[in-house]
């Protein structure tokens, strides 16, 4: 194996020269036509990056070894980016031009790879690397990675369109198309961007936080893998795994979503409640405040809720999965409105408690405080109001 050491300046971009030194090993070395090939245990250093590779062709501005530029790098068969203490990437053809580095696969595999020391491991199709910058950009990302990167525990798969490695924040981006995965137990859908966000805690790695941004469902699954509820939000998620959890907060032109086994609920704000500091997403409890309502007996036609039986206003709402209780409360003298529409009650009270009862096929409701069993006339108008009636159908 041969070794050399090339002084030279090098381009990164079009208004600036930085003077590298790169450290060359090769089996085989040529120059034709004014360019250096090398073959055979191809590598090539550069700070703290390095090209493996099977053969590399170096060509410079103008044919010239001692040009002040590299025209362009191209490395091919079994070729590694290695940068030190970030990344390392596989493929079969690189190509440097205009100050970055395009990583391919073979057309057999059809995917690049690209894993680092914390466990995380990402197939895609093609990767863009920036030396200077340190930005990488992967295409069409399908990775996995610990949610706690020091130890065992549970897995997060990931999909995309696009991915934007941020190492300076700690930060991954994946843009369009989102789908983010804990095997088994959630699941979150988006078509816009999501975050992933870790930090050094008490010396440990670990995924602190996952933010979305634009149409975004969240499923959560229980032991037997079944949907235990299911939240859909347009505007901002955040999921912080260090404190244990979950925020949704609408946009001002949509309402979240919520549904469960006691109906479809609406609100401004949700608050999902998790084991803090935990990989098992062990679910404590759940918060919808803000102009609250709930449907039951609800049908989806078309992607419309129909047929509902029972309607409830509210100010906030707690879900207690562990005793399957939900407490509806209203504040500042106002009061929970309760309709049963198909048999005939209506109840008007500042607490209302649903439960539902092992072995029970329906749940029990409860008023607490002052309860009446007759709404008012503007309650019956709020009721209407915030809720979708058929035309021609009569309250009691």
């Amino acid at each position: 194996m041969r070794t050399f050491v090339l002084l030279i300046t090098f381009m990164v971009l079009p208004f600036a020269a930085l003077q590298c030194v790169y450290d060359v090993n090769a089996d085989n070395v040529q120059l034709k036509n004014g360019a250096l090939i090398l073959s055979g245990n191809v590598s090539l250093s550069l700070d703290n990056t390095t090209i493996h590779s099977e053969k590399m062709i170096l060509s410079f501005d103008r044919g010239q070894l001692n040009s002040k530029t590299i025209e362009n790098l191209v490395a091919e068969g079994n070729v590694m980016i290695d940068h030190q203490k970030l990344f390392s990437a596989t493929g079969q053809r690189a190509v440097y031009n205009s100050g970055t580095v395009i990583l391919y696969p073979d057309e057999e595999n059809s995917h690049c790879t690209i894993s680092n020391e914390q466990g995380l491991l990402i197939k895609m199709a093609k990767a863009v690397y920036t030396p200077e910058t340190r930005e990488l950009i992967l295409i069409n990302p399908d990775g996995h990675m610990k949610l706690d990167m020091d130890g065992g525990g549970n897995h997060l798969h990931f999909q995309s369109e696009q991915l934007i490695w941020d190492n300076t924040n700690q930060q991954l981006t994946l843009i369009d198309d989102v789908k983010i995965q804990v095997p088994g137990i959630a699941s979150l859908v988006n078509d816009d961007r999501v975050s992933l966000t870790w930090a050094d805690v008490s010396g440990k790695i670990l995924l602190h936080r996952i933010t979305s941004s634009g149409k975004s469902e969240l499923q959560k699954y229980d032991s037997e893998g079944d949907a235990c509820f299911i939240v859909e939000d347009e505007g901002i998620t955040c999921y912080d795994v260090i404190e244990g959890r979950v925020s949704f907060t609408s946009d001002p032109d949509h309402e979240i979503h919520y549904y469960d086994r006691f109906g479809h609920v609406f609100g401004r704000e949700l608050f999902v409640d998790l084991l803090p500091n935990s990989t098992v997403f062990s679910l404590q409890k759940i918060y919808l405040n803000r102009d609250v309502k709930l449907l039951t007996g609800v049908i989806i036609v078309e992607g419309e809720l129909k047929g509902a039986t029972q309607y409830v206003l509210s100010d906030s709402l707690v879900v207690d999965p562990k005793i399957n209780t939900l407490v509806m409360k209203s504040s500042d003298n106002r009061r929970v409105l309760y309709c049963d529409r198909m048999n005939h009650l209506q109840m008007s009270a500042p607490k209302l408690v649903i439960k539902q009862d092992p072995g029970m096929e329906r749940p029990s409701i409860k008023g607490i405080g002052d309860v009446r069993f007759r709404l008012k006339e503007q309650e019956l108008e709020q009721i209407k109001k915030r809720f979708y009636f058929d035309e021609g159908e009569q309250e009691s």
